[in-house]
């Protein structure tokens, strides 16, 4: 996917569905570190459109909560 699907799909999905489920503007956007949501484009498309996105950190099995389910 490039950064210009990924906004398409954002404008198509994300803004409508952010707007009926937070419309007090409260919710908090998660992405995953894949390369076209940190591109610079996406990252200028959601704070030009006001969303709050959750700090996220690299894939680590330390803080994947998945991966200890694993184990078990």
């Amino acid at each position: 996917m490039t950064s210009d699907q990924c906004i398409e799909v954002f404008q198509r999905t994300l803004i409508p569905d952010m707007q009926k489920d937070f419309s007090s503007g409260e919710g908090i956007f998660q992405q995953d570190l894949a390369p076209y949501h940190c591109s610079k484009k996406v990252k200028k498309f959601l704070s030009d459109n006001n969303f709050a996105v959750l700090k996220w950190p690299g894939n680590s099995p330390d803080i994947n909560l998945i991966e200890n389910l694993w184990a078990i």
